[in-house]
């Protein structure tokens, strides 16, 4: 019987073991992979808020998507708009600019990252482009990566489709003069 409990004990000492290295270097996968801030919206109609929550963040201010429903005149039945998006972003530091663009205009010149207007009616932001793979913050959602067709899919706006583009609010860091 006391065999049995030493074989018990060691069993379970080297599972614990196991089971810690595995969540040790699955919490240091996790925080490696997610460089980018990120926030849920609070419902279905703060999307834009919360984009641009992130994108305060990733500029180091910090405001809460409250305040930025409140500035961007967010509401529970239309959303905000990418003008209203535009003008909070530039009342609190950061110079932002309306875009139409395609996939190659949005790959090589815009600076990351920036905020596009996704499927009918809702927000994402664009933080990465990579080996043919497009990093997404989805405020509805998570953290995403998609190929290049199936971030076009989502992206480009139906009056723009001859030309395959979308839009897009992109920012830089206003200068302390």
């Amino acid at each position: 019987m006391n065999l049995i409990y030493k074989t018990r004990n060691i069993f379970m000492s080297i599972f614990l073991f196991v089971l810690m290295i595995f969540f040790m270097f699955s919490c240091t996968d996790t925080k490696k992979n997610q460089d980018f801030p990120f926030y849920k919206q609070s419902n279905s109609n703060s999307c834009g808020p919360a984009c641009l929550r992130m994108i305060f963040k990733y500029y180091g201010e910090d405001y809460t998507e409250e305040y930025l429903n409140k500035i961007t005149h967010a509401d529970s039945v239309r959303g905000t708009s990418f003008l209203d998006l535009n003008d909070a972003a530039n009342l609190h530091g950061l110079i932002a600019k309306g875009v139409k663009i395609n996939f190659d205009e949005l790959n090589t010149m815009v600076p990351l990252p920036c905020i596009v207007h996704w499927n009918p009616n809702h927000f994402v932001v664009v933080y990465k482009i990579e080996n043919s793979k497009i990093y997404v913050a989805d405020p509805g959602d998570s953290l995403k990566v998609y190929t290049k067709e199936e971030f076009c899919d989502s992206w480009f706006e139906p009056e723009y489709a001859d030309e395959k583009a979308g839009v897009a609010l992109v920012f830089e860091k206003r200068s302390a003069n």
